[in-house]
Formats: C-alpha cells, structure tokens, sequence
C-alpha cells in the first residue's frame, strides 16, 4: 500500500477506492442523473468541460436558477462527508441549458 492509499485510509477509517464518470459522462439537455444513491461515498468531484453553464444538485429540482453553478470550460465542485455531510451520499443531478449533450467529469470515491 502506498502511502497516500495509508494516509487516505487513515483519514475515512477504511480502504477506498475511486470510480470515474459511474453514471454517465454526459450531461443531456434539461435534468441529468450524475450520482446515485450511494451511502459508501465519502467525496465526489464533478468538472464542466463544456462551453456552457451547468448546475448541480443532490436533488431533480435543479434548474437554471437553482443548484450550485458550474461555470463553463473547467467550472468544478467538490463533494465531501467532511464538509458536506451526509448528502455527498445522495443521489445529485446536473442542469444543463438546451442543445447538444454536454461533457462532464465525474470522480466518486467510495469505501471498497
């Protein structure tokens, strides 16, 4: 084990490990499914690399209006029981405006 496998292991308790893009690497115009319900997951990390904006939500009512902004080309959140609590392990989605399909990136890290 290396040592940031030990140092991240020390940090949660447990063993982990990360899973890309779990759901979908696509976030289709209007309201996308990113995350599921998953109570194993200790932090996520979601990327636009799209040229339009995007918003995120542990919740379907995300919306133009509502939800945490994801700029376009890079705008990112992180997700992590350390700040976040317990809804890092919600099911969360994406807005995004209408058009083509939108590229997102997604990292989960969950207890293995």
């Amino acid at each position: 084990m290396g040592a940031l496998a030990e140092y991240v292991e020390k940090r949660w308790g447990v063993p982990s490990h990360s899973i890309e893009n779990p759901v979908t690497p696509d976030a289709r115009a209007g309201i996308t499914q990113i995350l599921l319900n998953n109570p194993d997951r200790f932090e996520a990390i979601v990327v636009n690399y799209d040229d339009k904006l995007m918003r995120l939500a542990p919740s379907r009512d995300v919306s133009a209006i509502h939800g945490i902004p994801l700029e376009p080309e890079g705008g990112f959140a992180v997700i992590t029981a350390d700040d976040d609590g317990e809804s890092v392990g919600y099911e969360w989605f994406i807005w995004s405006e209408l058009g083509n399909d939108a590229v997102i990136y997604v990292l989960e890290t969950e207890a293995s």
